[in-house]
């Protein structure tokens, strides 16, 4: 009769313990997690220090283009990948997200085809680790991610902008002898230039204000480094890098 007794106490006592471990699991609830969305201005620098205080700077929200949504995309370890859409003049969002490690926040902003953007989207990142109950601020800092297809026609004297291969949209700008073509974090292209030579950059296909990056040189080649914000950039045999402004 005792044996009948112990077998049941036995059982309730692997469920209770079972039970307790399930409700301690760090992934067994809830976290409310605030992004605060900024993108990179203007001399955007890769330090810790000024990309989190780019985020408190009026310029670190000013779009550098007419956007058409937010999406934010949360992925992880041991949770399905969850995916929030929000209107465009969003500067915080609020998301209630599994809790666990390795929280994944992607945000992606889609610019408005129609914009003179050389920018098809934005996009940042963030990582983190979430408790349940736990509410956390993240800040994502956001650059250039996709580009339209931006043309240097030398022979024309003009770059040219389409959407796609379909030369959907397509757009031209006068510009003297171009020949090589790169975009900063804002999307703003950069032309290198042969003939009247330099580097000048705009801020889109319908900006005429040609600002000089760099003179006196002819550059057949440029590339920039969305990261460090820096501009390389060929002439002869030497290779030479400056700031974004030249």
């Amino acid at each position: 009769m005792q044996d009948n007794y112990i077998k049941p106490f036995i059982v309730i006592i692997i469920l209770a313990f079972s039970l307790s471990l399930l409700t301690c699991s760090p992934s067994g609830g809830d976290a409310t997690v605030n992004i605060n969305i900024g993108f990179a201005h203007e001399n955007a620098s890769n330090s810790l220090i000024d990309s989190i205080l780019s985020l408190f700077a009026t310029k670190a929200y000013a779009q550098p283009a007419v956007l058409e949504q937010i999406i934010v995309k949360v992925e992880g370890p041991g949770m399905p990948t969850m995916e929030f859409f929000f209107t465009p003049d969003v500067i915080t969002v609020t998301l209630l997200v599994p809790s666990g490690s390795a929280r994944t926040f992607t945000v992606t902003a889609q610019v408005l085809p129609s914009d003179p953007s050389a920018a098809l989207a934005f996009q940042g990142k963030a990582t983190t680790d979430l408790s349940p109950g736990e509410t956390k601020n993240l800040s994502v800092l956001m650059a250039a991610s996709e580009t339209k297809i931006v043309i240097p026609d030398y022979q024309n004297n003009r770059i040219v902008q389409i959407n796609d291969m379909d030369g959907t949209d397509w757009k031209t700008q006068n510009v003297d002898g171009p020949y090589d073509i790169d975009f900063d974090s804002r999307g703003r292209i950069y032309i290198a230039k042969i003939i009247a030579p330099g580097i000048v950059r705009i801020d889109n296909i319908d900006d005429t204000n040609q600002i000089l990056i760099v003179g006196d040189f002819s550059v057949p080649t440029l590339a920039v480094d969305r990261v460090n914000s820096l501009v390389y950039y060929v002439t002869g045999d030497i290779l030479y890098r400056c700031s974004l402004d030249g």
